[in-house]
């Protein structure tokens, strides 16, 4: 879809540029599953689906299209995907981001079949990130799916998903 490919890029510049407070995310979520039964999705599954933005097994960040904070670091990106991550840092624009515009939405399920989304998962991982200052700005949402996915759009969301979303989400500003 049009969009798709410029919105991934876009995205994936965004968790370069703050790459530390990225790792600091992963290393978060990487405990939680580690530590509790629940799982992100396979790597192999990530590239067989269409375009959510930027996406990880556990969370997929979306841009706005032409957001003005990335838009100059995007644009040097083409001109030269070799342009030092220090320069595209310096361009990006911090007086025009708008965390409410940048989506991360942690998408987890339950490690085994037959099993219903963990609650007490669920409200863990919203306290966490509310109380998180190491990790990207932007507009969290978090979901807890049972194990079922449903192979043609490589979705768990169902009923029974328990669900942080739009309005309700966590802004980190």
């Amino acid at each position: 879809m049009e969009g798709d490919i410029e919105s991934a890029i876009q995205g994936g510049l965004y968790h370069l540029i703050f790459e530390d407070e990225f790792n600091n995310l992963d290393q978060y979520l990487s405990k939680i599953v580690s530590e509790n039964e629940v799982v992100g999705k396979r790597k192999e599954s990530l590239g067989n689906v269409g375009g959510a933005g930027y996406m990880t097994p556990y969370y997929y960040l979306s841009t706005p299209p032409d957001d003005k904070a990335i838009q100059p670091v995007y644009e040097a990106y083409l001109k030269d995907p070799g342009t030092p991550i220090s320069e595209l840092e310096s361009l990006f624009s911090k007086a025009d981001f708008v965390a409410e515009d940048y989506n991360i939405t942690i998408q987890l399920y339950m490690e085994y079949e037959n099993v219903e989304p963990d609650r007490e998962i669920f409200n863990k991982v919203q306290q966490d990130i509310k109380s998180m200052s190491s990790i990207p700005k932007g507009n969290y949402s978090v979901i807890i799916n049972d194990n079922l996915i449903n192979e043609k759009v490589d979705d768990g969301i169902k009923d029974n998903s328990l669900q942080l979303t739009f309005p309700d989400s966590i802004i980190k500003k």
